[in-house]
């Protein structure tokens, strides 16, 4: 879950009804830095096409987007260098999605 100036929160299903919140230890919680962003949107797809749902999290102004890249096991790295997002503070982002062009490398 995005959150607006706290640390994200990220529940796991640990069987039924039952969820558990492990944002901190699946490595969602901050961004690389360490710190908590305005977070306004997310969307899971699997953006690099390893099989594993990754995170896009958009974020308000003064901020870069964040990308985490699912490692598997409930652990995630931010990847938002890595993965080109690093350059636009200027614009604050809300609601986002991944296209099904982008999930396919192209092809629909």
């Amino acid at each position: 879950m995005a959150c607006d100036s706290t640390a994200n929160l990220y529940y796991h299903n640990v069987g039924g009804k039952t969820f558990e919140e492990i944002g901190i230890r699946s490595g969602v919680a901050y961004n690389e830095d360490g710190r908590e962003q305005a977070g306004m949107g997310a969307a899971a797809a699997d953006f690099n096409g390893d099989g594993l749902l990754d995170i896009f999290k958009t974020n308000f102004a003064d901020d870069t987007h964040t990308m985490y890249k699912n490692r598997g096991a409930n652990l995630f790295e931010d990847d938002t260098i890595g993965s080109g997002l690093a350059v636009n503070t200027k614009y604050l982002g809300w609601g986002t999605a991944f296209s099904i062009s982008t999930m396919m490398g192209g092809r629909t």
